[in-house]
């Protein structure tokens, strides 16, 4: 047995014609079922085609892929693409400088499909469409303390030059979506959400580029938390043409970061460029979090 698994963000739909949802067989009456697999294998999801339908929307681009779990309670947030509409829309017409009288259809573009799935119970509740976008890159579930099946599933929302944010949120237990005003602790930056999950009853957005958020969002006045990542250094000779603004920049640079949780605390791994030379060889420095919440947002080497 083992602790830990690697779960594939692509999700196996059941019914096509590949022995069933990746060959992994589904119960009769179950929604999705997942077959554990040691590292370094992959782990698979497979999920009916109440999910993911046989026939999807023409306008959709993606198939079913997960967002977000939180391993505490086997809930997994996934997306799916939605199906074709009931038609093809309003005939409409117009007559052009020639008098030429042209037809078009106009339909309604289908909105993505959110999921929340019960890896236990074998089940996946459709979560209602919130009013706005959703974004899925800052999307994230967490479930309630003291488990009982409640959960959320959060959105971070925010404006750039704006010191205040909102967390877009669904609640299992109202079935409604709400808005909770939240603190935004870099007003002046951009932030891009390369990860997001749950942690110690709390949840988490990391932008690779500035640091980690935190927030318990059950509350009912959240306070958003900051813990900055080691500032990214800019070689004096970096190419403005090629990246742009610094901001660019330090986005570029940062795509050899990365920052998940690995036994039970947060690292960042950061990846070195090699320099020239025979023998050159390239760095890779590992950063762990001390607990923000006891001993202060701090990085250790």
């Amino acid at each position: 047995s083992t602790s830990w698994v690697i779960l594939s963000r692509e999700v196996y739909a059941c019914g096509d014609g590949d022995g069933g949802g990746g060959g992994i067989p589904l119960p009769e009456g179950a929604d999705l079922a997942l077959e554990l697999a040691a590292p370094p294998r992959v782990s698979k999801l497979a999920v009916s085609r109440r999910i993911t339908p046989a026939k999807v929307s023409p306008f959709a681009k993606w198939k079913s892929f997960v967002i977000a779990i939180d391993p505490s309670a086997g809930l997994v947030l996934l997306l799916a693409p939605p199906p074709p509409g009931p038609g093809p829309g309003e005939l409409r017409s117009f007559t052009d400088a020639d008098g030429k009288v042209h037809t078009y259809h106009v339909t309604t573009m289908p909105t993505q499909r959110y999921f929340v799935c019960d890896i236990a119970a074998r089940t996946a509740y459709y979560l209602p469409d919130p009013e706005g976008c959703v974004f899925n890159n800052d999307l994230s579930i967490i479930a309630a303390p003291g488990g009982g099946g409640k959960y959320l599933v959060v959105e971070f929302k925010f404006i750039v030059g704006g010191d205040k944010a909102t967390l877009l949120c669904f609640s299992s237990e109202t079935g409604l979506w709400e808005k909770k005003p939240v603190n935004n602790p870099l007003p002046r930056w951009i932030w891009r959400c390369f990860d997001v999950g749950s942690y110690a009853g709390k949840l988490y957005w990391v932008d690779t580029a500035a640091g980690l958020l935190f927030c318990d969002p059950f509350v009912d006045e959240p306070h958003m938390e900051y813990v900055p990542l080691p500032k990214v250094e800019l070689p004096p000779e970096h190419d403005e043409d090629c990246h742009g603004c610094d901001y660019c920049a330090e986005r570029a640079f940062v795509s050899r970061r990365c920052v998940r949780l690995s036994d039970g605390k947060f690292r960042c791994v950061d990846i070195g460029s090699a320099s020239d030379g025979a023998g050159a060889t390239t760095k890779v420095y590992m950063h762990t979090l001390v607990d923000p919440g006891r001993q202060g947002p701090r990085c250790g080497r």
